[in-house]
């Protein structure tokens, strides 16, 4: 064997594993001491060097074909002072509100393309990729892609808190919104439903002012579309004449209470308000903790604003709304209202008062 002055020592370990050299595979290195550069040449002809220079970071990633179940990536070529070996590809996982991290899905891509299959319809990914070389050495992350799979519509009816039965008037605009999963995002139109009533394409918002004659019960069908498929949505709506009341009285806040028993205790409130006229009260409570529905505990009538419950049970914690309604039988929303709490005595304890 001839070398070009370079100094050798021979290792029983790893480093550069020759074969058919000599009489089998022989470990050799350069000596870092010696031979600054580490150069391993065999017969004037260079065979292994340290490279610590790691590839140039991926760019250009791009999603070049989504389904429902399946992403194809792609991106631009990295550079490397020796060359590049392949390609690794990572997605951003959150595991919770404080953690998340990068989670390897395949390490050894070659060329610049990889497929991602077995996803999840309408899930949301975040990729990046990186290079390596024949030295181990890793690129920096590429730009991170955020995709989402495709997901045939499903259309629904939005229900918020508070939100009262679905009916209508003669003579007033009826509105009623439409919603839908989907991707890429659905658009609507009307199926079936009343002369006169519409639906705009990109919200789902249906809008109609009955007429006279139309009083009774009335069903309409919304579809919502997109390229994966199509869903229907129908609902069903009674149309009162234009005489009926239908607003309920406004909302009681802050109710107080100013004295409690073993058995409840007593309310006062200030008055609600409404466009014909308040015909009375409800109580709700509700006992702390979880498990616990809420209850009518007591229902005034008239203008009174103070009432005193009698049917809790002792040493108890409460949580206490106040509801007004009208004659016609519209009841206010306790929806985000802040109840006042009540704590009832223990027998004991109210047996010493």
């Amino acid at each position: 064997m001839s070398t070009d002055c370079t100094l050798w020592r021979v290792l029983p370990a790893t480093a550069l594993l020759l074969t058919g050299v000599a009489q089998g595979p022989v470990v050799y290195e350069a000596d870092p001491i010696l031979d600054p550069v580490e150069r391993v040449t065999v017969d004037n002809q260079l065979v292994g060097s340290a490279d610590s220079q790691a590839p140039s970071a991926p760019s250009g990633l791009v999603a070049t074909d989504v389904t429902q179940t399946t992403v194809t990536l792609s991106w631009q070529a990295s550079s490397d002072n020796v060359g590049v070996t392949g390609y690794r590809l990572y997605e951003y996982l959150t595991v919770n509100h404080f953690y998340s991290y990068w989670l390897l899905r395949t390490g050894n891509v070659k060329p610049a393309t990889v497929r991602v299959t077995g996803l999840e319809p309408g899930s949301a990914h975040r990729y990046a990729v990186t290079a390596v070389d024949n030295a181990g050495n890793e690129s920096a992350r590429s730009a991170t892609l955020r995709i989402r799979t495709l997901r045939p519509p499903q259309a629904y009816h939005p229900v918020r808190p508070g939100d009262g039965p679905v009916q209508a008037k003669v003579g007033e605009r009826f509105t009623y919104e439409v919603d839908a999963l989907g991707v890429p995002a659905p658009t609507f139109s009307l199926v079936t439903g009343p002369q006169g009533m519409e639906v705009a394409s990109a919200t789902g918002t249906v809008q109609w002012t009955p007429m006279a004659g139309d009083e009774g019960i009335v069903t309409a069908t919304v579809r919502a579309k997109n390229s994966e498929g199509r869903n229907d949505h129908t609902f069903g709506f009674r149309v009162h004449p234009a005489e009926t009341d239908l607003e309920p009285p406004s909302v009681v806040r802050n109710p107080v209470v100013t004295k409690a028993t073993a058995v409840g205790g007593t309310l006062t409130w200030k008055p609600a308000t409404d466009n014909v006229g308040v015909a009375g009260y409800l109580v709700k409570v509700q006992q702390s903790g979880r498990g616990h529905n809420s209850f009518i505990a007591g229902k005034s009538v008239g203008p009174k604003t103070t009432y005193t419950i009698t049917n809790l049970k002792p040493g108890a914690r409460y949580r206490i709304w106040v509801v007004a309604y009208d004659a016609a039988g519209n009841v206010a929303s306790n929806s985000g209202v802040r109840p006042a709490q009540l704590k009832t005595l223990t027998a004991q304890s109210a047996g010493e008062k």
